[in-house]
């Protein structure tokens, strides 16, 4: 569960005011949240609603984030939305790399930020039971083998068609085996993503820099076929 945690807000020597109480601020007046499953999400929580702080804050046009060198998409940049509710700053990143060592860097025209992940984002091993082909029949329910990482704490499945929507799969978990009904369509050409999850603690400066991840995943990624 995300808690929200409140930090002092600096002076307005940064940034620029949009109005009495929404302004332009450092990635280091934020706590950056990641969430890694399935994809990778920052959110960029401060304490600035309006119900606990005179500030509503937005990440500056500088503000980047790279997983591995790759960039993450800035969805919202923060400030208030309707009913005077206000925003965190969010980005996301949909292709997660499989690496063995990865590092999650922010930076903006102030601050420079690394991350390391160890490895989060190392791939592992699944395979079909019996072995054969992947191709599946609409409505199939297919088993696979899994080579689940000892640290895992739970384990998820999804397909993932070609324009990246997502289909969750409910799974049976039994040893080193899952099974999960197909969807009776559409057919076609898919990915099958099994994200096995744990928590990530890190030392007090990791979480204090990098507002410590809240989950990451080991992932598994496989070409299927679903056709009759």
């Amino acid at each position: 569960m995300v808690v929200k945690v409140l930090i002092g807000i600096l002076p307005l020597v940064t940034g620029c005011v949009f109005d009495d109480d929404e302004r332009v601020a450092p990635i280091g007046e934020f706590r950056p949240v990641t969430t890694i499953a399935g994809d990778a999400t920052i959110t960029f929580e401060h304490g600035g609603s309006n119900l606990d702080s005179p500030d509503c804050l937005l990440l500056e046009d500088s503000a980047t984030a790279t997983l591995a060198g790759l960039p993450f998409e800035l969805v919202v940049r923060g400030g208030y939305i309707g009913g005077g509710e206000c925003e965190f700053p969010q980005m996301k990143l949909l292709d997660l790399p499989e690496l063995p060592d990865a590092t999650l860097e922010l930076r903006d025209s102030h601050t420079s930020i690394d991350c390391p992940l160890g490895d989060t984002l190392t791939p592992f091993a699944i395979d079909p039971v019996p072995a054969g082909p992947w191709r599946f029949a609409p409505g199939q329910t297919v088993t696979v083998n899994v080579a689940q990482p000892a640290d895992t704490t739970d384990l998820r499945a999804a397909l993932v068609s070609a324009d990246r929507s997502r289909v969750a799969l409910m799974i049976t978990h039994v040893g080193s085996e899952i099974s999960f009904r197909l969807p009776a369509a559409p057919s076609g050409a898919f990915e099958l993503e099994i994200n096995a999850l744990h928590t990530i603690t890190g030392t007090q400066d990791f979480n204090n820099r990098c507002g410590g991840l809240l989950f990451t995943s080991h992932h598994a990624h496989r070409p299927i076929t679903i056709a009759p």
